[in-house]
C-alpha cells in the first residue's frame, strides 16, 4: 500500500483509508505512521461501533486474542489520535447493491479557501466538519471548531458545546476526550415521534485539561436497540473531527494507545514474514523496511 499511496500523492491525489470500519488493514499502522494517509473512512459498509467483519490483522498476527485483542474501528481510530497522529475522518456509502441508498454516509467538510471541490478536499485534509449517516452535528470548544489546533501552558479549563439534530431517532449525544466519554446526554422518549419532526439534543460541559488532548462529539445509538431503521441494521451515528489542545506544543501521547499500535505493527510484521504474498523479493524487502521504519517511529513516541 505504501508505494501506491506515495504514487497517488505524487499525482496530486488525496489518500483515504477505505472500509476502515470492517477492513482496518494490516498495513494501516505503517502507512499512518509514515504520514501517507490523509483521512480514515470511519463510516462505510459496516458499523464503526461494532467489531469489524474481518479480523485479518488479529488472526494473522501470531498472537493470541488475550495478547492482542480485536478492537472496534472507532476505538482503533482513537488509538491513532492518542498516539499523536492527527488523522481526519471521512465517510463513504460503499454502494454495491440495493440495500443502501447512495449518499447514506456523508462527510460535511467546511471548505478551505474557495467553496469548490478543491476547497472541499482541502477541508477534508484539514479535518473540518463531521461524518454522519443522518444526524447533523455541531461542536465547538472555546469558540474553536474541528481541525483547529490550540496551544496552552499549565492547565486549561475549557467549555465544550455540542448540538445534534436528526430526523432519525438516536440514543445519546456524547463528548469524547482522548477516546474516553467525558459527557453524555440521552434523548428522552426516542421511541416516540419528535414533536416538530426533529430529534434534538444539546450538551455542554467544562473540562480540565492537564495534558495534550483532543476533543470530539459523537451521536450514538444503543446497538441493542430493537427499533433500528437504517439499512443493514446500522446504528444511527455521527462523529466530528477532533479539536486539538496541545500543552506546551507537545503532541497527544497516551502510552496504552502507543503500545497497542506497537502490537498491531508486530502482528503486521509477522504477517509480512509468514503470510503476505509478493511479486518479487525486492517488494517484500521494501515492505519490511517500511515496517521497521514505522517501528522506530512508534518506539520514539514512548520517550
Amino acid at each position: 500500500m505504501a508505494r501506491i499511496l506515495k504514487e497517488a500523492r505524487q499525482q496530486g491525489g488525496v489518500t483515504t483509508w477505505a472500509h476502515f470500519c470492517n477492513l482496518p488493514g494490516a498495513e494501516s499502522p505503517i502507512d499512518i505512521a509514515l504520514g501517507l494517509v490523509d483521512a480514515i473512512e470511519l463510516i462505510c459498509y459496516d458499523d464503526p461501533t461494532q467489531l469489524p467483519s474481518h479480523w485479518g490483522p488479529w488472526e494473522n498476527s501470531g498472537m493470541s486474542q488475550a495478547e492482542f485483542t480485536v478492537m472496534r474501528s472507532l476505538d482503533l481510530y482513537y488509538q491513532y489520535l492518542n498516539s499523536g497522529f492527527r488523522v481526519p475522518i471521512t465517510a463513504g456509502t460503499d454502494k454495491m447493491g440495493e440495500n443502501i441508498p447512495v449518499g447514506s454516509n456523508r462527510l460535511y467538510a467546511r471548505s478551505v479557501g474557495e467553496p469548490d471541490y478543491e476547497g472541499w478536499l482541502a477541508g477534508l485534509k484539514a479535518g473540518t466538519g463531521f461524518v454522519t449517516n443522518g444526524p447533523m452535528l455541531t461542536f465547538e470548544v472555546e469558540g474553536h471548531t474541528s481541525g483547529e489546533v490550540v496551544q496552552f501552558t499549565g492547565r486549561s479549563k475549557v467549555r465544550a458545546r455540542a448540538t445534534a439534530r436528526s430526523i432519525l431517532p438516536f440514543g445519546s449525544l456524547e463528548i469524547v476526550v482522548n477516546g474516553e466519554m467525558a459527557a453524555i446526554k440521552h434523548i428522552p422518549n426516542q421511541t416516540r415521534p419528535a414533536p416538530d419532526g426533529l430529534y434534538t439534543l444539546e450538551l455542554e460541559g467544562m473540562f480540565d485539561l492537564d495534558r495534550s488532548s483532543w476533543l470530539a462529539a459523537r451521536v450514538a445509538e444503543d446497538p441493542a436497540s430493537k427499533g433500528r431503521i437504517l439499512p443493514r441494521g446500522l446504528t444511527v451515528f455521527a462523529h466530528t473531527n477532533p479539536i486539538y489542545f496541545l500543552r506546551s506544543g507537545t503532541k497527544v501521547r497516551e502510552l496504552s494507545s502507543i503500545r497497542y499500535l506497537q502490537k498491531y505493527l508486530k502482528g503486521t510484521t509477522h504477517w509480512l514474514n509468514t503470510g503476505a504474498r509478493f511479486a518479487t523479493t525486492a517488494e517484500k524487502e521494501e515492505a519490511l523496511r517500511q515496517a521497521e521504519q514505522a517501528r522506530r517511529l512508534y518506539a520514539g513516541l514512548e520517550k
